[in-house]
């Protein structure tokens, strides 16, 4: 699904003109209550799916899938051309940059996003709040280029003990680039990007490093039973309902 819709260049082009959330599903307990309750709720039990087009005021639902948008479209091309379609009818504010970082709520699971996406993380790491902001706002000066959106999972902390489990990662204040593991739990530090770095120079390393990136193959079945067989387990804040497969499903 998001290769064939969300990974279309002419739905992201289209996605311009709009605030696109991801939402956190199981990891935030707030937003799950919002979810459940006014979205994408089933019954009494949360869902870890679905797609919504809010009106700008967040009140009326305009697309709505309790699945993904392509139980909402035919296909990409009809999705791009109903979003431009949306647009239209809103007045936007015309030349605001975009601005503020992306990132995860926690360095834990911009690491476990990132694996699932098959995306490196860039970790943004100050002892105090006007080194992280500092260290945000020049990230932030060159993330929203064409050529590296979309390429990054992002998160920065305070906290030298939220780093433990990137292997390499240093004392040292500024940008960790990483690779997480298959399965989230854990990174390897390609890079560390010191906080004197110019904007110039600190978007030549994305771009190279995200041309270097070789995203893990993963299949499914294979992944799943490694995974079990070795005990990888993922803890979530909010509890994932049990769902149980019946014979008679297709």
């Amino acid at each position: 699904m998001d290769r064939s819709f969300l990974a279309d260049p002419g739905v992201i082009r289209a996605s311009r003109d709009f605030v696109c959330i991801r939402t956190a599903t199981y990891e935030d307990k707030q937003e799950a209550k919002f979810l459940q309750q006014t979205l994408f709720g089933g019954g009494d039990q949360m869902r870890n799916f679905g797609f919504c087009i809010l009106s700008p005021d967040g009140q009326r639902k305009l697309k709505q899938s309790r699945r993904g948008p392509n139980f909402a479209y035919r296909d990409a091309n009809e999705m791009g051309t109903d979003m431009r379609r949306i647009a239209r009818q809103y007045a936007t504010a015309q030349g605001k940059p975009i601005q503020g970082l992306p990132q995860m709520k926690s360095v834990r699971l911009a690491l476990n996003v990132a694996s699932c996406d098959g995306l490196p993380c860039l970790v943004v790491y100050g002892n105090e709040p006007q080194r992280v902001e500092q260290l945000s706002r020049k990230l932030d000066s060159v993330i929203w280029e064409d050529e590296l959106m979309g390429k990054y999972i992002f998160a920065s902390t305070r906290q030298r003990a939220d780093l433990k489990s990137i292997e390499g990662a240093g004392r040292s204040q500024g940008i960790l680039l990483v690779a997480p593991n298959p399965y989230g739990t854990a990174g390897q530090l390609i890079e560390m990007i010191g906080g004197e770095v110019t904007a110039e120079e600190l978007k030549e390393v994305l771009l190279k490093a995200a041309e270097r990136y070789e995203r893990p193959v993963k299949e499914h079945g294979n992944h799943v039973r490694y995974g079990r067989r070795n005990g990888v387990n993922w803890e979530t804040e909010v509890d994932v309902p049990d769902r149980r497969r019946f014979n008679n499903r297709r």
